[in-house]
């Protein structure tokens, strides 16, 4: 089973910002990108649904390299219109720099579903069935969302035919920016000066980046 938390939060034009929590269940034993892959496709998704307007989508994660920190990963950016829609960044905490939101959310939802099992109020022994208990969580504010295995495997399949290089310096890197269609831009620190950052989108005119590419196969 995987669960992978997500914490989402969207900035309205009266400048009001919005928060809303995910926890994304599978049934899959890969805790890999091509994984993390099939769970964006559904972020994407939900994020275009409630707000048909958005133009920029700013992961912020940790830097596990399976997972996040890879060349898959900065294809998607590269790619992220013609894949999602939107323009898109990736941006990297320091290791060692504790809990995120996200940690906060899963924790909480592992916590819940442990004393439902003790208190022999749910009977959690599969990743359905842990949808199932969060679903039902009537007090919750965690939205549950079902992957299935078979997703992540077309997600495998169609990351697996992709002849992709690693950047080089890529354990070094903290920021990725979509800069033009298939291209990308990094940096080893995060820059959000008025130069890089304005309006909610990377122009990356600073020093620091070097650009790249990912042309979409």
């Amino acid at each position: 089973m995987t669960l992978h938390p997500v914490v989402i939060y969207t900035r309205y034009t009266d400048g009001t910002l919005k928060q809303i929590s995910y926890i994304y269940v599978s049934d899959t034993q890969a805790h890999n990108s091509e994984t993390v892959y099939a769970f964006l496709k559904h972020i994407t998704e939900e994020l275009k649904s409630s707000r048909p307007d958005i133009e920029c989508v700013h992961y912020i994660t940790d830097s596990p390299t399976l997972q996040y920190r890879n060349k898959t990963r900065m294809y998607v950016v590269a790619n992220h219109d013609t894949l999602f829609g939107t323009a898109a960044s990736w941006q990297y905490w320091e290791a060692g720099h504790g809990k995120g939101p996200c940690d906060g959310v899963g924790g909480a939802s592992k916590r819940q579903a442990d004393l439902a099992v003790k208190r022999h109020s749910a009977v959690i022994q599969t990743a359905r069935e842990y949808y199932n208990w969060g679903k039902s969580e009537t007090g919750s504010y965690t939205r549950y969302v079902f992957v299935p295995k078979a997703e992540c495997e077309f997600a495998l399949d169609e990351l697996s035919k992709l002849n992709i290089k690693p950047v080089k310096g890529t354990m070094e890197i903290h920021s990725v920016v979509k800069i033009g269609q298939g291209e990308f831009a990094v940096r080893s620190t995060s820059c959000f000066c008025d130069q890089c950052f304005e309006n909610g989108k990377f122009t990356v005119l600073c020093s620091g980046w070097t650009k790249h590419s990912f042309k979409y196969a």
